[in-house]
Order: structure tokens, then C-alpha cells, then sequence
């Protein structure tokens, strides 16, 4: 074990808007241990995932939410290291959803095995794990750009987004990011080779700004944030683009016997 002992972040407090350091407390605790059918998970990476400030919240989100003086959990990759279980071995790499500490007890029924050889360990929370599935069939299966169309990426540099972009990129698309620094969008632009990027902050008139990037308006928009920064957009995209995918979901619809609404 790397470690000797064990440490858990809890939710010492509830935040109020943005979360300080002192809404939480890492605390010592014992290192569990694993009765038969379990085992031992070492934690080596752990996602910070935006859903996990509203589960910090005391309304009710859509997740069950943290509760004030418990560990925070969340996704997380690691080592098995001890196992009463019989389908996980010591040295064995997992993905679960777990409290933020050191060490976790498992009882596998949510366990997957990963593998290191497949892509690099921390890849399972981000480009081959739930961001980039959710950018991938959120593209693919219901945006399902066309190339030389123009896909507009809003939150272009968090983990969906900059996974959904990359992707518009190698369907040959002109892709526009929307994000929020000087130093995102030149990442953005320089290192991932978006077409364009705006950054929000520093547009007085973010749909102008849209309108310049887009001059033949946007075909298909991956949205990651909503509010104005999405009425913006949506007021630019292409009518051929709306009535053609509109056309291919009904047909797809009537082809699997269903009945679009309206």
C-alpha cells in the first residue's frame, strides 16, 4: 500500500455560490476492511465533476446530494490492493463511484474492471469514460454533423466539450467554441485547432460575435451551459439545418412505429 493510513474529505459545510476551502475537512480515518465478497480499492484519481456543487446544495438535485459532516463521493479509479471477492484480484484497476478518501470497501456490484494497457489510467473519468460518452453520442448520434457544416461547442473547454469539438474536427466540420478566458480560447485555437473561438467575457454582443464566426449561420450547436449563451446561438441556426434534421427524426420515428409529437 502506498499508504499507511487513510484520509476523508468531507462536506464540512454547505457552499454559498462559489465553494471555499473551508466547506470541506480532510480528516483521518482507519483503513476499512473488506469482509467476504469485498475488497480494498486504493484511490488514485477522482473526477470533480460540475453536477457535484448541486449535490452540495440542500434543495434536493437530481442526484442524491452530500450530506454536511459525510465524505463526498464521486467517480473515481482504483487499485484493488486486498479482495475476499471472487472476481477481482489484488492489482486488479477499477472504476466506481466512491467516497473521496484513500481507501474504499467494495462489494463489486458496481465495479468495473479497467485497462492501463487499453488507455492511460485517468482516461476512464474523462475521454473513455461518461464525458466522452456523453460527447460522443451527443454528436454523433443525435447532432450527426455533416462535413464543411459549422458546429458551434458551447463550455468548448471542459471535458464534453473539448471531446465533442475534436470530434466535429475529424467529421470535417468548421467548429466554433464558446468559452470563458483568454487562456482557454487559446488553447482551444492553437492547441486543438478549433476554427474559431469566442471568448464570452471579453464580446460586448456575443451573437455579433457569433454571426462573424458563423457567416453562413450554424448548422448544428452542442450546448454545455444553456441560458444566454444558448439563446444566442439559436438564433442562428440554419433553417436547412433545422428542417433537415427535423425530416430525418420524423423519418426515423415512423420507421421504428412511433408518432413524433405533433
Amino acid at each position: 500500500m502506498t499508504h499507511n493510513h487513510n484520509q476523508v474529505v468531507t462536506l464540512a459545510r454547505r457552499p454559498h455560490v462559489k465553494p471555499l476551502r473551508e466547506d470541506f475537512q480532510l480528516i483521518p480515518a482507519e483503513i476499512p476492511k473488506p469482509a467476504d465478497g469485498e475488497m480494498l480499492i486504493q484511490t488514485l484519481y477522482l473526477s470533480v465533476d460540475p453536477g457535484m456543487r448541486g449535490m452540495m446544495e440542500e434543495a434536493k438535485p437530481y442526484s442524491p446530494g452530500f450530506e454536511a459532516g459525510r465524505p463526498l463521493t464521486g467517480r473515481s479509479v482504483g487499485r484493488v490492493v486486498l479482495s475476499h471477492h471472487p472476481d477481482f484480484a489484488v492489482g486488479d484497476f477499477v472504476y466506481e463511484r466512491l467516497p473521496w478518501q484513500h481507501y474504499s470497501v467494495s462489494d463489486g456490484r458496481k465495479t468495473k474492471k479497467v485497462d492501463p494497457t487499453v488507455a492511460p489510467l485517468s482516461t476512464y473519468l474523462g475521454v473513455v469514460g461518461v464525458p466522452g460518452f456523453c460527447a460522443y453520442f451527443g454528436l454523433k448520434e443525435i447532432g450527426k454533423p455533416r462535413a464543411g457544416e459549422t458546429v458551434v461547442v458551447s463550455g468548448a473547454s471542459g471535458a464534453v466539450g473539448m471531446t465533442a469539438a475534436q470530434l466535429a474536427k475529424l467529421e470535417s466540420c468548421r467548429v466554433v467554441g464558446i468559452a470563458g478566458s483568454p487562456e482557454k480560447a487559446d488553447y482551444l485555437h492553437g492547441v486543438l485547432g478549433l476554427d474559431a473561438v469566442i471568448d464570452y467575457h471579453a464580446v460586448g454582443d456575443l451573437r455579433a460575435a457569433l454571426g462573424r464566426a458563423c457567416p453562413d449561420g450554424i448548422d448544428v450547436y452542442f450546448d454545455n451551459v444553456g441560458g444566454d449563451i444558448s439563446q444566442a446561438v439559436l438564433t442562428l441556426i440554419t433553417a436547412s439545418s433545422y428542417a433537415g434534421r427535423l425530416h430525418n427524426t420524423t423519418t426515423q420515428l415512423k420507421a421504428e412505429g412511433l408518432r413524433p409529437n405533433g
